[in-house]
């Protein structure tokens, strides 16, 4: 079984468009989930890139020293992959933004409970 540093971290969701790759990780290839900037202008998944640091200390891209001070949160790339509309197989017709994912399935456990 693999552990959870090499499972994906990013979003792995099916999008109405493809996601530029600006939003896409560079160590996972998803959208970036909580994603993070280097100093150097990089962005991950914080999953990603805390597992790499983990692995070895040298920056993934650069193979330069990086430590935790040197990444930040970056919120403006969250909000915009937030509002990327993704959809579901399986003969759904439902589409929306990602960050309304949860709240769909809400409405489907809220369905099938007064279905039965």
């Amino acid at each position: 079984m693999a552990s959870n540093a090499e499972l994906p971290s990013g979003y792995d969701y099916e999008f109405v468009v493809q996601v530029p790759e600006d939003y896409i990780c560079s160590i996972c290839h998803l959208a970036m989930l909580k994603p993070v900037q280097t100093r150097c202008g990089h962005r991950f998944c914080k999953g990603c890139l805390d597992a790499a640091l983990q692995r070895k200390t040298k920056f993934p891209l650069d193979n330069e020293s990086l430590t935790s001070q040197q990444i930040f949160e970056d919120k403006a790339t969250e909000r915009q992959i937030l509002s990327f509309k993704i959809k579901y197989p399986n003969h759904c017709d439902w589409q929306g933004e990602l960050r309304d994912d949860k709240v769909y399935w809400r409405v489907v456990a809220i369905y099938r409970f007064y279905k039965k």
